[in-house]
């Protein structure tokens, strides 16, 4: 499956007298998300997270970062463990692959 985003339109970002505005309310959208597209979308940010964490390029608060990311326990719709869950693996089975994979290696701030 490959999600194709198109370019957003001028209206998009309502402005306020303070600037932007969170109240979306006029805004019309005319795409749903699925539940493969939610699907697609934790998996790439899963799989997007592990593959920075072997990028030399990446910078220490980045990496802080993503293991804060990798560590909390919360359950939230993009949250480390719900995207293990939706992707059938073991959440602390890989955060424990992860963090002596790549935390004791290289420095975290």
């Amino acid at each position: 499956m490959t999600l194709t985003f198109g370019r957003p339109r001028p209206w998009a970002a309502p402005v306020g007298k303070n600037g932007l505005t969170d109240d979306r309310s006029d805004v019309a959208c005319d795409q749903q998300w699925s539940e493969g597209d939610i699907q697609a979308l934790r998996r790439g940010i899963l799989i997007r997270a592990i593959k920075a964490l072997d990028d030399l390029r990446l910078g220490t608060q980045t990496r802080s970062e993503l293991f804060d990311w990798i560590t909390r326990d919360d359950i939230a719709p993009f949250s480390y463990t719900t995207c293990c869950l939706a992707e059938g693996l073991d959440a602390e089975a890989l955060r424990g692959l992860l963090v002596a994979r790549f935390h004791g290696n290289r420095p975290v701030a």
